[in-house]
């Protein structure tokens, strides 16, 4: 399934090298094929982001506020003190936000990965009495 979504993506901007180098390339190739498309695209771009953010954000604050009972001031506080943070991170710009995070998120995931395949490798399949964790 990835591959399908990233493969398009990849070949376009395979055709215009250029698109890469900036911090939007699939809005610099959508104008680069049509200039009244810019517009519209930069605008739907901006709505997905704009929703993204804000369920995200509410779905932290929910995280946030698991097994607790926040009312008034407290839920304000956390509310500010979470709009903050996300502030501050904004202000890295979304290019160097992307590459600050993608890295730490993958080789977090290539730890977890080699854990799992190690774990797989270990355990004794056709033993029908040994559970899933090695005892």
């Amino acid at each position: 399934m990835l591959f399908m979504v990233a493969a398009p993506i990849l070949l376009v901007l395979n055709h215009y090298p250029g698109a890469a180098e900036t911090e939007f390339p699939m809005l610099t190739v959508v104008t680069a094929i049509s200039p009244g498309l810019g517009i519209p695209y930069l605008l739907l771009l901006l709505i997905a982001m704009v929703v993204t953010a804000f369920s995200c954000f509410l779905a932290g604050m929910e995280r946030l506020s698991a097994g607790t009972e926040l009312h008034g001031r407290e839920r304000v506080l956390r509310f500010f003190a979470v709009s903050l943070v996300a502030w501050g991170a904004s202000l890295l710009g979304f290019g160097e936000l992307i590459s600050l995070i993608y890295p730490v998120f993958g080789a977090v995931s290539a730890v977890f990965l080699t854990g799992m395949a190690v774990h797989f490798c270990r355990v004794d399949w056709g033993n029908p009495n040994e559970k899933a964790d090695g005892k």
